[in-house]
């Protein structure tokens, strides 16, 4: 029994050799066995998260439905009966649709989203307004041109909070004469972010704060001067 001992350990640590290049042969065959993603796959991922990370950022927030009334309500009496109005970041068109249920004669919406646009154009099929509403796919800084010719009453901007266009905004109105006496101009923005009292030749007349919003309305001064 003595003579067979040795035997033993060598046994036992073959079997122990034996069992590890099993585990390390199935390892590498596992790795090499699994698909791996095409890198034209794992750039796509990245091309779409991006734009997700964008669409969140500048993402769609409509106005809401207190705004729309507290707009509604400064108007007066007549509410928005036979105004020309134009909505610039129209997302849903939701402004827009409610002046053309109080009385609004005409409504322009602005928005360069192609998928909200067409959104848009559905709606004033189903509301039969396309002869007071009309649409155009372009960015509101730059749609001045395209405008020319047309004067409006009143203009409702509301622009993803993150941007700050309304230098642009108010300046185009003026230079290209789309204002008519006494338009107002409707401001929706940050709460956190207030403006100035001035812009561009502009003055502040109204503000009022709905939590995280407010809407400051500017009217131009001589504008009111030269043509009333």
């Amino acid at each position: 029994m003595l003579a067979e001992t040795p035997l033993i350990a060598p046994r036992i640590i073959e079997r122990h050799i034996t069992r590890f290049r099993i585990i390390v042969s199935n390892a590498f065959t596992s790795s090499e066995s699994a698909t791996p993603i095409p890198r034209q796959l794992s750039a796509r991922g990245v091309k779409h998260r991006n734009r997700n990370i964008r669409r969140a950022r500048f993402g769609l927030r409509p106005t809401s439905s207190r705004t729309r009334s507290a707009i509604i309500s400064m108007l007066g009496p007549n509410g928005a009966l036979g105004l020309a109005v134009l909505e610039l970041y129209a997302g849903t068109g939701s402004v827009g649709f409610d002046l053309l249920e109080h009385g609004a004669e005409i409504v322009d919406f602005v928005e360069f989203d192609h998928r909200r646009n067409a959104e848009i154009k559905r709606e004033i099929q189903n509301r039969g307004v396309s002869e007071k509403a009309s649409t155009h796919r372009a960015d509101a800084v730059k749609v001045f041109a395209k405008l020319t010719g047309r004067r409006y009453d009143l203009v409702f901007a509301d622009p993803p909070y993150e941007l700050d266009p309304w230098e642009e905004l108010l300046t185009g109105l003026q230079s290209h004469d789309l204002l008519n006496p006494n338009a107002w101009i409707i401001a929706e923005h940050a709460t956190r972010k207030p403006l100035p009292d001035r812009i561009s030749g502009a003055i502040a007349v109204n503000r009022r704060r709905y939590g995280d919003s407010t809407i400051t309305v500017y009217r131009f001064p001589d504008l009111e001067d030269n043509q009333t």
